[in-house]
């Protein structure tokens, strides 16, 4: 049973070897005309194209967070860049509504004040704690925050970069099927070959 798994396997990487190969829609002729590939494979002529400036593109995202991505071309990074960065802002407010209301029950509970009332009934160790565990979700999600806002703007410059990138069309992987030999039997496996 096992062998006949094997088998089946094999078969099908022997005869999907081919997919992983690169094979575009078109070839580059000349300096003239490349590849291009936002969502689809296009050939574009440089002379259609205005080249775009990765240091324009970088300070764009950095005034304005998806600018940068917008103006790459690249729309469909907007509402991701978007998504991340009010996710994130979500959580900074509300652990920070979460530490305000431990903070101050904390305070009503340690001091001497009979006018200030903690509502939760608990105890000022537990108050502590909480207080201290929104403080550090907090924090942390600002970090991340900053962290994503620096991202977005990375990924706006390095996409810029990248934008007019040639990929060679010679370059291949092929995945093979293969019989490699150990202590006391043969193991099938798979072997990727790369071709420039």
């Amino acid at each position: 049973m096992k062998i006949l798994y094997y088998l089946i396997v094999l078969l099908f990487v022997s005869l999907a070897q081919d997919v992983f190969a690169q094979k575009p829609d078109s070839v580059s002729v000349d300096n003239e005309t490349y590849m291009y590939e936002a969502l689809g494979s296009d050939t574009v002529n440089v002379q259609d194209i205005e080249q775009l400036s990765p240091a324009k593109a970088a300070l764009y995202s950095a005034a304005i967070p998806g600018l940068g991505q917008a103006y790459n071309g690249k729309y469909w990074k907007i509402p991701i860049v978007y998504g991340g960065l009010f996710m994130f802002g979500n959580l900074i407010y509300d652990n920070n509504i979460q530490y305000q209301y431990f903070r101050r029950n904390l305070i009503a509970e340690i001091d001497d004040n009979p006018e200030t009332i903690n509502i939760t009934g608990r105890e000022a160790e537990n108050l502590r704690a909480n207080r201290d565990r929104f403080r550090r979700f907090r924090d942390l999600n600002m970090i991340l925050f900053s962290v994503a806002y620096f991202l977005q703007i990375v990924d706006a410059h390095i996409d810029a970069h990248l934008l007019y990138f040639r990929i060679n069309p010679d370059f291949t992987v092929y995945v093979d099927p293969a019989i490699m030999p150990t202590n006391r039997n043969l193991t099938m496996g798979l072997s990727f070959k790369l071709r420039f």
